[in-house]
């Protein structure tokens, strides 16, 4: 143990240098497998979850494009919301 001059700003535990415990190297391909597996399976259940079906977004592209050009013949901002709302409902 290597004795440090003692400072009066730090408690006595902080000047007493103590070496560290050897602990013994893990295999880096100890748990790779799991890893491996734990990434594999996430990604398969995040492949086969989607908020919204392929013709889902399909339909709400095109509602949106129709929308889109109805507000696009609005003369007032009001008549240009009412489109924009009635879409949403």
């Amino acid at each position: 143990m290597t004795q440090l001059p003692s400072f009066p700003i730090l408690p006595r535990a902080y000047t007493t240098l103590q070496p560290r415990s050897a602990s013994p190297a893990i295999p880096i391909d100890a748990r790779a497998a799991d890893h491996l597996r734990y990434i594999r399976e996430t990604m398969e259940s995040a492949a086969e979850f989607t908020a919204v079906p392929g013709w889902g977004g399909v339909a709400m592209g095109a509602t949106a494009l129709a929308a889109a050009f109805l507000a696009s013949r609005q003369v007032t901002p009001r008549a240009w919301l009412a489109v924009w709302l009635a879409k949403c409902s």
